[in-house]
């Protein structure tokens, strides 16, 4: 398992955070490849060059590991392609950079020992089956969903559920907390999609926004112990033939 992509079901309900806790737990590159712009750069007060946007320009002649690895930074504690604030220049890249793109990172060498190991998270955004970030998800081992517990964000994932499940291979249903609606309340409600809940954890997602690193203080959060809890389990279900399942705590 190398490459996750998450998306969202409407708004911004977290796919970012998400993004940047899993890239934190596992030292996995972070991909800003969300078509209305990117946050990062301006988060962190880094240059969007080298980013997305270089990549894009300098990838004429084909996408190699080495290329990804040279217009990646290192603002945090993990290496991160960061995408253009602008809607337009962020929605090229990803069409520029295409397919080709989407299978390197897929297949981005590991040794024997780490084959299941998390190497890329694609911040997709909202999720637009008519959108740029389509090879990006079909390449993606497991595509993460991402919803609030509530009645109007688990409705505006019905639709999106079935166009994301119609070309990723696994979906998983991501919820930001467990209230008012709980994983197994929402999983009926969408038609008994996988769901699980991360906590939703304001103080420790704000260390995460911020690039803090991983310490033993960071670690204990809820946020990240349920990170830790989500990635295992894609782990272990990526070891195991299909029908699949995950199963979090």
């Amino acid at each position: 398992m190398t490459m996750i992509s998450i998306c969202s079901a409407k708004h911004s309900p977290g796919v970012t955070t998400l993004g940047q806790a899993i890239a934190l737990h596992r030292g996995a590159l972070l991909i800003e490849a969300d078509p209305a712009g990117g946050d990062l750069a301006a988060r962190w007060g880094v240059s969007t060059d080298p980013g997305m946007l270089t990549l894009a320009a300098a990838s004429r002649h084909g996408v190699s590991s080495d290329l990804v690895d040279r217009h990646s930074q290192s603002p945090a504690c993990y290496p991160i392609l960061v995408a253009p604030p602008s809607l337009e220049q962020s929605r090229s890249a990803v069409l520029t950079l295409g397919r080709p793109f989407a299978e390197r990172v897929a297949n981005r060498p590991v040794s024997p020992t780490s084959a299941q190991r998390i190497r890329a998270v694609v911040d997709c955004g909202r999720w637009d089956p008519a959108g740029p970030c389509t090879d990006l998800v079909t390449q993606s081992f497991v595509a993460l969903l991402v919803v609030r517990p509530t009645v109007e964000s688990v409705a505006n994932a019905q639709t999106r559920l079935t166009s994301l499940s119609a070309i990723a291979d696994r979906v998983v249903v991501v919820s930001i907390g467990d209230r008012p609606y709980g994983p197994d309340e929402i999983s009926l409600a969408l038609d008994g999609a996988r769901t699980i809940a991360v906590a939703d954890d304001e103080r420790a997602a704000i260390h995460v926004r911020a690039g803090r690193a991983l310490d033993r203080s960071l670690r204990r959060t809820p946020l990240m112990r349920t990170v830790a809890e989500l990635v295992g389990g894609l782990q272990e279900s990526a070891l195991s033939p299909p029908p699949w399942s995950v199963n979090v705590g």
